[in-house]
């Protein structure tokens, strides 16, 4: 299966989660981007990041950071691994 539409489904799951408010779509928004960045090698890094921590965009919600590294890593768009590296080495592939 494409990897953009395995994302597409993984953030359509997790749309359900959101509030459905303004407010709480704005922030759905910012979790959307951070998961089409990484699909972008430069940007995939911070995206890691990002996800990596406590995901603002998602707790500021209501919605719990694990679950949704939970979904991400079973739809096969992040992994463990990949998010325990350090920062230096997830820059250097």
């Amino acid at each position: 299966m494409n990897k953009r539409y395995t994302a597409f489904v993984a953030m359509k799951k997790l749309k359900h989660e959101f509030p459905n408010t303004g407010y709480a779509m704005l922030w759905y928004s910012v979790l959307n981007r951070t998961v089409v960045d990484l699909f972008n090698p430069v940007r995939r890094s911070s995206a890691l990041n990002y996800l990596a921590g406590n995901i603002n965009a998602a707790e500021i919600c209501g919605v719990d950071s694990d679950y949704v590294r939970r979904v991400l890593i079973q739809a096969g768009l992040i992994n463990e691994i990949d998010l325990k590296k350090p920062a230096a080495l997830r820059k250097a592939g």
